[in-house]
C-alpha cells in the first residue's frame, strides 16, 4: 500500500525559491499542499493547495507586513500549525520552511524538514537587530519556545551547507539526520549565447538582495551597460537613485522566457545578496553560459569559484565601499576574464536540475520511511 504524503509550506505570498521548493515536492509525491494562505496575486493550478487560514478572522492581519503584522503572524502561526488537525491524516509529511514545524504530529507520522533557514531574524541576523527590550524577549521567546519542536523531524533536509550548518548549530541537530539538497533550478531553457553585450541583475527588489551598492558601482562605470530585471517594493527607490544614469536600465517583471535571454546576453551577472542561503540565481546565470560577479558572503562565496566561474567582491561596512569593491571586480572581469567556457558553465548548472532534487528528495523519502518502521526485536531472531 503506498503511503499518503503531505506537503506542509509556509505560506504563499509569491512564488518565490520557497515556493517552487514546496510545488516540485507536490509534484514529485503527487501531494496536496497545505499552507497559511495564499495572496490573492498567486495563481497555483497544477497541485492542489489547501489553504489552512484564509478565512480566519486574523487573516488579514497575518498577510500584513511590519511589525504589528509579524508579531501577530509568528503568535497565530505558533497556536494554528500545532493544531493542523487536516495533516493528521497523512502517513508522512514534508514541511516545507519554519511555521510548519510547530505542527505536533502523531507518534506514527513521519516527519521530513526541508528548511530554507533557521528564522534569520531569531538566530543567523540576531545579532543585527535593535537591541531594544522588546526585540529582545520575544526573539528570546521565540528561541525557547522553538527548542521543542526540533525532535519531531526523523530527517532535516538542507538546502545548502550553509544552512546544515546552522541547523547544526542553532537546533543542535547531529549531523547524521542532516541531508543537503540543493533546490531544483529548472536549466533546460537556457542556452549559452556568444553575443556579450551588457551586465545584467536579476532579482526580486528587495533590501536584502543590496541593490543599492549595485547601482553605485555602475554609476561610476558609464561605459558599461546595467540591466536590472525584476520588481519590489525597493524599485521605485532604486530607479530613483539611478535616474541620472542612462547606462542603467530597469526591465521590470518579465517572462521567464525573456529572463532566458538577458541572461544568455550578458556579459556577466551581479549578484549582491545579504548572507544568501543558497541563491538560485547565480545557478541560471550558469545554466545560461554566464559568469557570476558575487559578493563574498553568505552561500555565494561557496558557489562560485573565484576566477573559474566567477569573480568575488568583499562586502564592507558601507554602501559606498562595496560599491567599490564592486567596480574593481568589474574591472578585473574585463581585464582577465575567467577560465570557464560558456558550455563549462552550462555544465556546471546542471548540477542543480530538477532531476537531480527530484531523485534525491525521492532517496530521502525512502531511507526515513524504512529507518522509522518499528521492528521488534524478537521478530529478528
Amino acid at each position: 500500500m503506498s503511503e499518503k504524503i503531505a506537503i506542509a509550506h509556509d505560506h504563499f505570498p509569491q512564488i518565490g525559491g520557497a515556493e517552487r521548493v514546496a510545488l516540485k515536492l507536490a509534484n514529485i509525491f503527487d501531494a496536496t499542499i497545505y499552507t497559511s494562505y495564499t495572496d490573492e496575486n498567486v495563481t497555483v493550478d497544477d497541485v492542489p493547495v489547501y489553504t489552512l487560514f484564509n478565512g480566519s478572522i486574523l487573516s488579514r492581519l497575518i498577510k500584513r507586513r511590519g511589525r504589528i503584522g509579524t508579531l501577530v503572524q509568528k503568535f497565530y502561526y505558533q497556536l494554528g500549525w500545532s493544531q493542523a488537525t487536516e495533516l493528521a491524516e497523512y502517513d508522512i509529511v514534508i514541511q516545507s520552511g519554519s511555521a510548519p514545524m510547530w505542527y505536533v504530529p502523531p507518534d506514527d507520522q513521519v516527519i521530513v524538514r526541508y528548511v530554507h533557514t533557521p528564522p534569520r531574524s531569531v538566530y543567523s541576523k540576531f545579532q543585527d537587530n535593535g537591541k531594544s527590550l522588546p526585540v529582545s524577549l520575544f526573539t528570546l521567546y521565540l528561541r525557547a519556545m522553538r527548542t521543542h519542536t526540533v525532535p519531531y523531524a526523523e530527517r532535516y533536509v538542507a538546502n545548502s551547507e550553509l544552512v546544515a550548518r546552522r541547523i547544526r548549530k542553532y537546533w543542535g541537530v547531529p549531523t547524521d539526520a542532516i541531508t543537503v539538497v540543493y533546490p531544483p533550478v529548472d536549466v533546460t531553457g537556457y542556452k549559452p549565447s556568444a553575443g556579450k553585450e551588457y551586465y545584467v541583475a536579476v532579482s526580486r527588489l528587495v533590501d536584502h538582495k543590496r541593490f543599492k551598492p549595485i547601482i553605485k558601482a555602475f554609476a561610476n562605470l558609464p561605459s558599461k551597460e546595467l540591466r536590472i530585471v525584476g520588481d519590489g517594493p525597493e524599485r521605485d527607490t532604486l530607479e530613483q537613485q539611478a535616474k541620472e544614469h542612462e547606462n542603467i536600465r530597469f526591465e521590470g517583471y518579465v517572462s521567464e522566457r525573456k529572463k532566458q535571454s538577458l541572461l544568455s546576453n550578458a556579459k556577466a551577472s551581479m549578484y549582491n545578496a545579504l548572507n544568501e542561503d543558497f541563491g538560485i540565481v547565480p545557478i541560471e546565470s550558469w545554466a545560461a553560459g554566464t559568469p557570476v560577479i558575487g559578493v563574498s558572503d553568505g552561500f555565494t562565496q561557496y558557489q562560485i569559484q573565484d576566477g573559474k566561474t566567477g569573480i568575488l567582491f568583499a562586502r564592507a561596512k558601507t554602501p559606498e565601499l562595496t560599491a567599490a569593491n564592486i567596480q574593481d571586480a568589474v574591472r578585473r572581469f574585463e581585464s582577465e576574464g575567467i577560465e570557464s567556457t560558456p558550455a563549462d558553465l552550462h555544465q556546471q548548472a546542471k548540477k542543480f536540475s530538477s532531476e537531480r532534487f527530484t531523485k534525491r528528495m525521492q532517496q530521502v523519502v525512502a531511507e526515513v520511511k524504512d529507518e522509522a518502521a518499528i521492528k521488534p526485536a524478537f521478530l529478528q531472531n
